[in-house]
């Protein structure tokens, strides 16, 4: 039975949706973030850093558009197959941070290009092109600052002093410039294969800072056609990248395999166990009059006049019949007119009260309940008499 005041209902589709909002939000943003993320970190696109196309500071679309101005041909390559069909007879810049190439197409596009310009490589890109170089991690300059040239690359007597940071490389041997550490060169030429480790000198922000627009007018605008290449996760040789099991390191079957061990043992220890059902006799007494109010106010509430009139009348049809000694079976009319003759009454007035009258309002219910009440009473004081 609920308590007084209790209202008990069935969840609702929003009470549902209330309850995991927080998690549909989550998700929500999550996916938000993933795709926006995606659209920035895809080659080529407008909001990537380097993109020809890119008005933002971290992009390259001021010295294209001089490039352009001063006669040099300046195409954006979208893929990798574009980037070897342009390259013949012009330079290719190459800016690959999250490592899309292999050495096989690195060497592709050496032998496609007049010269190739790879701007802050690591050593996985170097190792095919130019593997007597070697990234410095430990000397990687994070503070711009202005540096001399020191040495004849044709650029770098163009453009004197630069704005750098970024990557610093051992050179090997090869021909360096712009010394950010000791013996460690931002800018590296080897063969027809030109290393810059800072982006500053092509982006928008930077780009006027010292000779940095000199410098890059000079290195990208020598052979009069460029192309511009961005590789994307597109560009990756399918059957040349790793499989997901060499991808997975050595220590990770076996560790999972104790984790899984380890949480059957955990759902074992701590399970809960469920033993024989046990039958409790709850000390619970429900009054009658309780069950006989609820009705009512059932019956208020939803105006239901006649409903209310005929559990009254059944009750008093009930309790006439046994008053009057019929048996359980008899039909209404045998308990009219069994009263009516006890009662010396019209036995079509009586059936107008057990059965016919119908209240309009809830005066007529109450009228009624008196009447019925007062009908028992009456049949009760006839049949002691006798």
């Amino acid at each position: 039975m609920s308590a007084p005041g209790t209202t008990v209902s069935t969840p609702t589709v929003r009470a549902g949706l209330r309850r995991v909002r927080f998690w549909i939000i989550a998700v929500t943003f999550l996916l938000v973030v993933a795709v926006a993320t995606l659209l920035l970190t895809t080659g080529g696109g407008d909001g990537s850093p380097l993109s020809p196309e890119n008005p933002a500071p971290e992009g390259s679309r001021a010295v294209v558009e001089v490039l352009r101005d001063e006669g040099v041909d300046v195409s954006g390559a979208a893929s990798f197959e574009q980037a070897i069909r342009e390259a013949s007879g012009a330079d290719v810049l190459v800016y690959d941070p999250n490592n899309f190439l292999d050495d096989a197409r690195f060497d592709e596009l050496a032998d496609a290009s007049a010269r190739l310009i790879l701007v802050q490589p690591d050593d996985t890109d170097l190792a095919a092109l130019a593997p007597e170089l070697d990234e410095d991690e430990d000397a990687f300059a994070p503070e711009p600052e202005a540096v001399e040239p020191g040495c004849a690359l044709g650029a770098a007597e163009d453009g004197g002093t630069l704005w750098l940071d970024g990557t610093v490389y051992d050179t090997g041997g090869a021909s360096g410039c712009y010394e950010l550490a000791d013996d460690r060169f931002s800018v590296v030429e080897t063969g027809d294969t030109v290393v810059l480790g800072s982006l500053l000198p092509l982006q928008n922000d930077s780009i006027v800072r010292e000779g940095n627009a000199a410098f890059a007018l000079s290195l990208l605008g020598r052979s009069g056609r460029l192309v511009w290449y961005l590789p994307s996760p597109l560009d990756v040789d399918i059957a040349e990248a790793p499989t997901l099991g060499e991808l997975t390191p050595q220590w990770l079957p076996p560790a999972s395999g104790l984790l899984v061990l380890a949480g059957i043992a955990a759902m074992v220890w701590r399970g809960r166990r469920f033993g024989p059902l046990v039958v409790e006799n709850l000390p619970v007494v429900v009054k009658s009059s309780e069950t006989m109010e609820g009705r009512a106010r059932l019956y208020e509430n939803s105006s239901a006049r006649t409903r209310a009139l005929d559990a009254l009348r059944l009750g008093t049809l009930e309790r006439l019949a046994g008053r009057l000694g019929l048996p359980r079976s008899a039909g209404v009319d045998e308990i009219v007119a069994a009263t009516a003759r006890v009662l010396g009454t019209d036995a079509a007035g009586l059936r107008q009260l057990l059965v016919d009258r119908a209240p309009e309002h809830d005066a007529d219910l109450v009228a009624l309940s008196d009447e019925l009440l007062r009908l028992e009473r009456a049949v009760e004081q006839a049949t002691r008499a006798h």
